[in-house]
């Protein structure tokens, strides 16, 4: 009897452990287990190499001194629909956050190391309680910016609901966040709603001359690039309509994970199972 009563309490150990997730991992049922791992190379270079630290390292360099040369040109502005620029005398430059100036790669590679596939409540819970790091060059760069009297915001796609888990996290780091959180445009704060991110840069645009934007996805510079309605065709010529920003007054970090880039491949359906998106993506690829 005694026997029994112990295999009952150690079968309920164990399924409290994996509720919770064993030694901080990331647990999922067998059906939703990964077979694959497609984004471990991509994983492995952003962690390890000296060419995605030089990257990153080299964009803000670039950002640099084109911020220089935008604070000489009174025209200069990085909003293409930013008619107005020469009446503003605020300046400022966009971010994006996650894999711009935040390094979120031990969220990405926990989930490797468990084979789990990405979900919603996974990375909210790395939103409310991760320790992501800054990215090279980033702190450094905005830094530069505070000493020339540029204003910093952030828009980002970690939502409202958790903005005050994200000025925590900002102040943490050591960046600048106004005292009443202004400069944070997540996603759904109102006015604004959704994933894409004009409206809330056109807030910025009311009232700053706009000398630069830094992100890893399409979606940080320019409308019409994410979502159902997204192609990848479409998602060319409205890069190549713009080709004048980039590496200008656009500026983009390599994020070879994840981005819009992505998802389109399997047009933004997230219902689709983990086989299925496998099978949408490998039809693009080109071979010899």
């Amino acid at each position: 009897m005694q026997s029994r009563t112990m295999r009952g309490f150690l079968v309920l150990a164990v399924a409290a452990m994996l509720a919770v997730g064993l030694a901080g991992g990331f647990v999922a049922s067998k059906e939703n287990r990964v077979t694959t791992s497609e984004n471990l190379n991509s994983v492995l270079w952003m962690q390890t190499s000296v060419e995605y630290q030089m990257s990153v390292t080299q964009a803000y360099r670039l950002a640099e001194v084109m911020v220089d040369r935008a604070l000489t040109d009174p025209g200069w502005t990085a909003i293409p629909e930013q008619t107005n620029a020469r009446d503003l005398r605020k300046t400022a430059v966009i971010f994006d956050l996650d894999e711009t100036v935040l390094d979120n790669l031990a969220f990405q590679g926990q989930l490797l190391l468990d084979n789990v596939p990405f979900s919603p409540s996974l990375w909210k819970n790395w939103q409310t309680t991760g320790s992501p790091t800054l990215l090279p060059g980033a702190g450094r760069f905005i830094r530069r910016l505070q000493e020339l009297h540029v204003d910093i915001f952030y828009i980002t796609n970690r939502d409202d609901a958790h903005a005050d888990e994200t000025i925590k996290l900002l102040r943490g780091l050591g960046l600048p966040v106004d005292a009443d959180g202004a400069n944070l445009l997540s996603k759904n704060k109102p006015p604004t709603k959704g994933s894409d991110k004009r409206s809330r840069r056109e807030i910025v645009a009311k009232t700053h001359r706009v000398l630069l934007l830094l992100g890893d996805d399409l979606n940080d510079f320019i409308s019409g690039v994410h979502g159902t309605e997204a192609t990848l065709e479409g998602r060319d010529r409205i890069a190549d309509a713009h080709e004048g920003f980039w590496g200008t007054k656009w500026i983009i970090i390599p994020n070879p994970i994840y981005g819009s880039w992505e998802r389109v491949l399997y047009g933004f359906d997230s219902k689709l199972s983990h086989q299925k998106k496998l099978e949408a993506k490998l039809r693009h690829v080109r071979g010899w």
